[in-house]
């Protein structure tokens, strides 16, 4: 209806750093809207396909180690420093304490293209935003 007085506020999609649509976050903030991410580390891949995972880890492993992270840590911050948010499931406080141990470190813009040029949503999928979304 277009009489709608509340509009949304935040919009949670499946993304991951080794899968996501490159444009759906600012589509999203022109909008007003919050991304928060469910499934960040693709159910352990960091992608929606096993056949893809080894390359987004390994390379989400090197970069952490860089500053003492491990891959999914590079991740949820990639998450962040794109501008979203996250939700996890973690099995204990240590695990949910490591996942929120993202914010004593930044990507650099070269380590952000790095991530980005692994990305296999595009190539599968296409991608369902443009400049105008």
């Amino acid at each position: 209806s277009t009489n709608l007085r509340t509009r949304p506020m935040v919009n949670q999609l499946p993304l991951c750093v080794g899968y996501h649509d490159p444009g759906i976050i600012a589509a999203n903030e022109r909008r007003g809207v919050h991304v928060q991410a469910w499934s960040p580390l693709g159910n352990g891949r960091l992608t929606r396909f096993s056949r893809d995972s080894a390359a987004i880890k390994d390379l989400c492993g090197q970069i952490g180690a860089r500053y003492g992270k491990n891959a999914y840590q590079v991740a949820l911050r990639w998450l962040t420093q794109s501008g979203a948010s996250f939700t996890v499931e973690a099995r204990s406080a240590s695990h949910f304490k490591e996942d929120l141990n993202i914010f004593d470190f930044e990507l650099s813009k070269a380590e952000l293209g790095e991530l980005e040029a692994l990305n296999k949503q595009p190539l599968y999928e296409g991608s369902i935003t443009t400049p105008n979304a």
